[in-house]
């Protein structure tokens, strides 16, 4: 587990329980049992490996922003790194 993963599984279930239905529980991250965090982390694995090949929008604006041509590949690595692969 990376702090991005668990950063994007927070992000995740943030925005699962923001209605009042929730907000009458403790349902902060700190306090959600261990199967529901799990779950929610298997979701953000799964979301940042979407991110794994960027649209070519994304690739254009790297390479506006950074110019060499392996741009693909640092944001590839970057994402790698994220999911400790």
């Amino acid at each position: 587990m990376t702090d991005m993963v668990e950063k994007v599984a927070k992000a995740i279930w943030d925005s699962r329980t923001r209605g009042a239905d929730f907000r009458r529980y403790n349902y902060d991250w700190e306090h959600v049992a261990a199967e529901i965090r799990k779950n929610n982390m298997e979701y953000a694995r799964a979301a940042i490996r979407a991110l794994m090949e960027p649209t070519e929008e994304m690739y254009g604006a790297a390479l506006n922003a950074y110019p060499p041509d392996h741009t693909r590949e640092v944001w590839q690595a970057m994402l790698k790194a994220a999911l400790d692969d």
